[in-house]
């Protein structure tokens, strides 16, 4: 039996603007899909750290689950 699906709305945090429709079972299956198509990781290197860090480039703690009030606005 396969699972119900349904269309999520994929949407950017700063401006709220819609930027993908993705059909998937689940919320969270849907903004993997998305991701999957949009970003790349990888574990950095101390040039990539560095480079990141004269950038100004945020770093973010992702060992724990609790969303910043940033995420949450």
């Amino acid at each position: 039996m396969t699972a119900p699906t349904r269309y999520y709305a994929i949407s950017d945090r700063a401006t709220g603007e819609t930027v993908r429709l993705v059909r998937s079972t689940t919320q969270d299956r849907a903004l993997a899909h998305y991701v999957a198509d949009t970003l790349a990781v990888r574990l950095a290197t101390q040039d990539d750290i560095i480079a990141a860090v004269e950038a100004g480039v945020p770093r973010d703690n992702g060992t724990t689950n609790q969303l910043t009030d940033k995420e949450t606005a």
